[in-house]
């Protein structure tokens, strides 16, 4: 399961598979299933052995959601309560209201939206500063409620990419105002309430905060390519960049965060709610393929074995967040490899193979790619600081000594190009879908 499902209150209100009217069953509430009494109950051994391996981990969706080494962040300094008041009565609205006019691929503004950017920027300047001011927080806890699974509330997500998206607006009127070091300030605000998303332990916000952070950087080639830029606005930057790269989560954190909401599914839909748990195009596909009849009917043995397949693959594939993802690579191949040979067997584990690990291998990649444009940008900034002479009376910032050597996605050496104009660096993400990092020196 690799997509937003639905609502916690949708899910109570709606039905999903047919039940066995001869068997009394009891009732449940959605954070009844965190803890997983379906499983608790089997008689499959290795499945038995799996889930006490999982408590001993505190892995289960009620022990993941309590991590006990983990202090609780009070509301007056969670930079994701300020955020929330700031922007959670505009953030709905105003999500889809700047979507309409924000750019795909680079941060072009046409002239209308140039101006409808300025406009909406205007009308919620209180709401940017506010969210502006929360950052300064000291603690940040976005309180995602693993116990409720995949039907948990994830609104925090879409107040961060409104906040980042004003603030972009507002580096592109710095920008047109040639003020580009003030721009590079407003795409450093907004990398850091991404980076602070990057900390939740789900893969569907890990994803939310890849393509955020793309778009985000998207906002920064405008600035560093632009004629007004100058050193302390590629310092601004290259700060920023570098906190990303300073504070980046282990991917294995949000697997196992997408783990826990997987058991939740189980316990779910052996429940009878599939269709509370499955997007529209999962159940479409589900439905073309005779699947959902299946799973209406299957026996406990039957969702038994489906869980342990998918407990094993899920397994292997945290393990594997050991090394970069081109190391994964394999690995990632062999599991693939496994689900497309048992999709369509007679026994097929479904929902392991049509709704949980259904585009796994793709969210390893957006991560890895995630990871490698942060590291060619600083290696571009890093080049071009160095390339780049103080000021009168100012002083050589100490260069650091980036580790970045090879890119994440293919395992090849990036390569840093220093013209007499600007720095290029080529290879974060492969001959196909490379995103060059270009910096203008000033």
């Amino acid at each position: 399961m690799l997509a937003v499902v639905l609502a916690a209150a949708a899910v109570l209100a709606m039905g999903g598979c047919r039940k066995d009217a001869s068997t009394e069953r009891p009732e449940f509430s959605i954070e009844d299933y965190a803890g997983l009494p379906y499983l608790a109950s089997t008689v499959d051994e290795p499945l038995k052995d799996e889930l006490a391996t999982l408590i001993a981990e505190k892995a289960t969706p009620l022990l993941f959601n309590n991590p006990p080494e983990t202090p609780p962040t009070s509301p007056e300094q969670n930079v994701a309560v300020g955020l929330a008041e700031a922007l959670q009565n505009a953030a709905p609205y105003l999500d889809e209201e700047i979507s309409e006019i924000y750019p795909e691929g680079r941060f072009d503004l046409s002239p209308v939206g140039f101006e409808r950017a300025c406009q909406l920027r205007r009308r919620f300047e209180n709401e940017r500063q506010r969210a502006r001011s929360a950052l300064g927080r000291s603690g940040c806890d976005f309180a995602l409620d693993h116990r409720l699974g995949y039907t948990a509330d994830l609104s925090f997500a879409t107040r961060v990419r409104v906040y980042a998206r004003l603030e972009a607006f507002a580096a592109a009127e710095r920008l047109r105002n040639r003020e580009p070091r003030e721009a590079a300030e407003c795409v450093a605000h907004a990398l850091k309430a991404v980076d602070l998303l990057a900390d939740v332990a789900a893969i569907n916000v890990r994803r939310e905060t890849a393509l955020l952070r793309a778009e985000t950087l998207q906002v920064a080639a405008r600035i560093a390519e632009h004629e007004s830029v100058d050193r302390p606005t590629l310092i601004v930057l290259s700060d920023a960049v570098l906190a990303q790269l300073d504070r980046w989560p282990d991917d294995a954190l949000a697997w196992k965060g997408d783990r826990a909401a997987g058991l939740h599914a189980f316990e779910m839909i052996r429940d009878g709610l599939v269709l509370s748990v499955v997007t529209d195009e999962e159940l479409a596909d589900l439905k073309k393929h005779d699947c959902l009849e299946k799973l209406e009917w299957a026996t406990a043995a039957r969702y038994d074995a489906d869980e342990l397949a998918y407990l094993t693959h899920m397994r292997r594939i945290i393990e594997s967040c050991e090394g970069p993802f081109y190391q994964r690579k394999a690995t990632l191949s062999e599991i693939a490899a496994d689900l497309a040979e048992a999709r369509g067997a007679k026994d097929e584990p479904i929902i392991t193979c049509r709704i949980l690990l259904d585009g796994f291998a793709g969210a390893h990649r957006l991560m890895a790619m995630d990871r490698a444009r942060c590291e060619a940008w600083a290696l571009a900034l890093t080049a071009a600081l160095e390339t780049t002479p103080t000021g009168a009376g100012e002083a050589t910032p100490p260069t650091p000594l980036l580790p970045y050597r090879v890119s994440p996605v293919t395992g090849q050496l990036y390569r840093v190009g220093r013209q007499a104009t600007q720095v290029i660096v080529w290879g974060a993400l492969g001959a196909d879908e490379d995103e060059p990092v270009r910096i203008r020196l000033p």
